[in-house]
């Protein structure tokens, strides 16, 4: 039986390819690409290694699901004659239509499918932001920044924001979601000499010359500037009732008064410390910081979080704005 040996050519530097998908590639006797069009295809010239790359497929068909099914039945009939090692960007089971089709068919055209582990852009974007993905995200392809979940609780991850234009649809769907100034990380040319991550407003995205199709968009939790955006709209309306100035601090921080429960301190006993930093002075006074009781933050037994945000308080007809950053401690 044929065998179809898929790999990954990794997020652009060609150092990342693995050494096992290296050694097939040099030694097979078909080599096929997905697409030439990859920073790594550079090293297999300069290894002086044969291939065939299917980018023909993507100037006649139309759309991408006709591109990959011709993709995929041409691999497979060229497997039916000998063995074939198929090279894709990045890791073969990371936003790869075309091996899900390979394995789909694979069993019914009498042809063994053997997939390589191989590295994504994913990883070395945790690495570059550091960010740990165990407490969750979302990824999702450019194409499907419309159907996000309007209460969407992790980070969000679009890849593959290909032009201008794919960036124009994606800047409105998130706008709807997000908010027009809302800040993004912009990862450009992942693991390449050219790299650039950059914070940006949603806005902003498809003003950016230098957008291709290794470009991707970083976005943290959604609830988080829910969360804010609540508490400068009551603040604006109400400032005597600031929540961060009438409830209890256990109220506001949960996982602070679980954390002190579990050392079997009464959270009801304990004292919340306020830090807090203007970020720019006026001349107006803001009468609810005196309502906040200021303590000392000696022999404190646990300092939980620190949390941030920014609201503009109305006050006799003129506004201001400040930076007011809370570090929640409990104390025996």
């Amino acid at each position: 039986m044929a065998t179809i040996h898929i790999v990954g050519l990794g997020p652009g530097d060609a150092g990342l390819i693995t050494l096992d998908a290296w050694q097939l590639m040099s030694q097979t006797k078909r080599l096929i690409l997905r697409t030439a069009i990859h920073p790594s295809v550079a090293r297999l010239d300069e290894a002086c290694l044969a291939y065939e790359a299917l980018d023909r497929f993507y100037e006649t068909e139309a759309t991408f699901e006709e591109v990959y099914g011709h993709i995929v039945d041409y691999v497979l009939a060229a497997a039916q004659k000998e063995d074939v090692v198929y090279a894709v960007p990045g890791s073969p089971v990371v936003a790869e239509r075309t091996v899900q089709l390979l394995e789909e068919k694979g069993a019914g055209a009498g042809v063994t499918v053997d997939v390589l582990p191989g590295m994504s852009f994913l990883e070395v974007m945790y690495t570059r932001l550091r960010f740990d993905p165990v407490g969750g995200v979302t990824i999702i392809d450019s194409s499907d920044a419309d159907s996000l979940p309007k209460d969407l609780q992790t980070p969000l991850i679009v890849t593959q924001v290909y032009d201008r234009r794919v960036a124009s649809d994606v800047k409105l769907s998130l706008m709807d979601l997000y908010g027009d100034e809302y800040e993004a990380q912009l990862i450009y040319h992942i693991s390449l000499p050219d790299e650039d991550i950059r914070t940006i407003k949603l806005y902003e995205l498809d003003r950016i010359d230098t957008i291709d199709h290794l470009t991707s968009l970083f976005l943290c939790r959604l609830w988080i500037r829910l969360q804010r955006r609540e508490m400068m709209q009551q603040t604006q309306k109400h400032p005597a009732s600031c929540p961060l100035i009438c409830s209890p601090w256990w109220t506001l921080w949960p996982d602070c008064a679980a954390k002190a429960a579990a050392r079997g301190i009464n959270p009801r006993r304990t004292r919340a410390c306020a830090v807090f930093s203007l970020k720019k002075y006026t001349k107006c006074s803001m009468p609810s910081i005196r309502e906040i009781r200021m303590v000392s933050v000696k022999n404190w037994a646990m300092c939980s979080i620190r949390w941030s945000f920014m609201p503009v308080l109305p006050r006799r007809k003129a506004f201001f704005r400040h930076r007011i950053s809370f570090r929640t401690c409990v104390r025996r």
